[in-house]
């Protein structure tokens, strides 16, 4: 099929052409789509990370338990400086940083305005929580929000000691207080 690509390539459609085809064509005709998560299923997490990109898709089994169901995926193609504050993260959090950490992030798109915090004990404990938001907000502005949820819930657990992680640099920055923020709307 690639052959019919070519510039000046003779166009001759051959079985092969239309097997291959009906193969993209049965492909696309049955999209993958994403579906909520079921409560008491556990959840599949496929994460693939490389020098200056990552994806991931966290999956679920369906009532058989022979088919699987995205529920999110994401995929990231690095800045330059979000490479050098991860090398600097890997190596922080791969001290054995025996605290509360919590991990962040927003997202804004056509179809609306979501959520995301999961905070992480000492002990390995993971407390997920998710939310859509009901109006439209800035990239920024959901980070926060994002921040702001998962910083309830450990005000909420009583927890003392935080690390704070997210893809966020403006957030980031501001919590360390290197950044002010000037949006009186952010303001807390």
């Amino acid at each position: 099929m690639f052959k019919l690509l070519k510039k000046d390539a003779t166009i001759k459609w051959t079985n092969e052409c239309q097997e291959a085809f009906d193969k993209i064509k049965e492909y696309l005709s049955y999209p993958p789509v994403l579906i909520p998560p079921e409560p008491g299923r556990p959840l599949l997490l496929y994460l693939t990370v490389l020098e200056n990109s990552f994806g991931c898709v966290l999956g679920q089994h369906d009532v058989s338990g022979k088919r699987e169901h995205a529920i999110y995926y994401r995929i990231k193609k690095f800045k330059n400086y979000e490479i050098k504050r991860g090398s600097k993260l890997v190596e922080v959090v791969s001290e054995n940083y025996n605290a509360w950490k919590i991990f962040f992030d927003g997202a804004v798109n056509a179809k609306g305005v979501g959520i995301k915090a999961t905070l992480i004990s000492p002990a390995s404990q993971h407390f997920p929580t998710i939310a859509n938001l009901r109006f439209f907000f800035t990239n920024n502005t959901t980070e926060y929000k994002a921040c702001i949820m998962g910083m309830n819930m450990a005000i909420d657990l009583d927890v003392q000691e935080l690390l704070i992680l997210g893809d966020s640099n403006l957030i980031i920055r501001q919590d360390q207080g290197e950044w002010e923020t000037r949006d009186i709307k952010l303001i807390p």
